[in-house]
């Protein structure tokens, strides 16, 4: 078995702290830390898996459909509420970016996160 590698990069997704959950911004930052490692670690490749972390506030940040893992940016994350409306949509990119789309797996995520209400 391999040994665990402890991650190197510094970011302010590791130093989330805060009681009860991270607020929206530390969610995003901590989505976009999570999906860097995953791709580096060779968990997911390209754009494949989809990642949401609930908010202290009780707000959903998802993750999009369709980025590069290795290339989450903090400003690339929806936020939804609790019943799933999407309440931030992320900002388009320059060509040849694509449009942000929400992640395809927010209908199983939110189902979960009904389950665990």
């Amino acid at each position: 078995m391999a040994p665990k590698r402890t991650p190197t990069r510094s970011s302010k997704a590791a130093t989330v702290a805060t009681v009860g959950g991270p607020t929206v911004d530390e969610a995003k930052a901590l989505i976009s830390e999570l999906c860097s490692l995953f791709y580096h670690q060779g968990w997911v490749g390209g754009t494949g898996g989809g990642i949401s972390v609930r908010a202290v506030d009780g707000n959903i940040v998802m993750a999009p459909s369709g980025v590069q893992k290795e290339r989450m940016q903090e400003d690339d994350m929806f936020v939804l509420d609790a019943q799933g409306e999407v309440i931030h949509t992320p900002e388009a990119k320059p060509p040849p970016a694509r449009p942000p789309k929400l992640s395809e797996c927010s209908p199983l995520f939110m189902a979960v996160r009904g389950m665990a209400a």
